[in-house]
């Protein structure tokens, strides 16, 4: 993708994704996935898609953005390695039945057109609002790792910029990036 943008203003492009499959599952499997914030969708507690975004940028704009989409498709449950077993799943686990793949991806990549289009036209709010419908981290206790430090609290809010607002124990409000 080669949005006009800020690289500060790019990690929302990532949650659009996420709006983007979960809603193209809905339709071409009948599948309803939540997403946790920011990038990964489950079904029954269990990953079955992890999005990835990297960039290419200068200090002022982004040159190019590439979106990665790893989605589990026609996985048994029984496939899976013993490591993942227990954290992974699939369109073929959830629903029983096998997907098509191309299907799937022109939905996928339709529906993502669609939102991307959306947002450069209206900015991020209708993005943000289809997301926090889809989100199964909101409302909720939650660990947030980081390379440097955990923090452990409730999953309040995500602003403008998709940071996600926690409210630790003591009560204060954390704005995770």
């Amino acid at each position: 993708l080669r949005p006009t943008l800020s690289p500060l203003d790019a990690p929302p492009l990532t949650m659009l994704a996420a709006v983007a499959v979960a809603e193209a599952l809905q339709r071409a499997a009948g599948l309803k996935a939540g997403i946790k914030w920011p990038n990964d969708l489950l079904a029954g507690g269990r990953k079955m898609c992890g999005i990835l975004t990297e960039l290419d940028a200068e200090v002022e704009r982004v040159n190019h953005l590439i979106v990665g989409i790893g989605l589990n498709v026609n996985i048994a449950p029984g496939e899976f390695p013993p490591e993942l077993t227990d954290t992974a799943t699939s369109v073929l686990a959830v629903t029983g039945r096998r997907a098509s793949r191309v299907k799937l991806l022109q939905e996928m990549l339709a529906t993502l057109e669609y939102w991307y289009l959306r947002w450069q036209k209206e900015g991020f709010s209708p993005v943000l609002s289809r997301w926090k419908e889809h989100s199964i981290t909101l409302g909720r206790p939650v660990l947030v790792t980081s390379h440097r430090e955990s923090y452990e609290g409730w999953a309040e809010d995500v602003d403008e910029s998709g940071s996600l607002i926690l409210r630790l124990p003591g009560g204060e409000r954390l704005k995770i990036f």
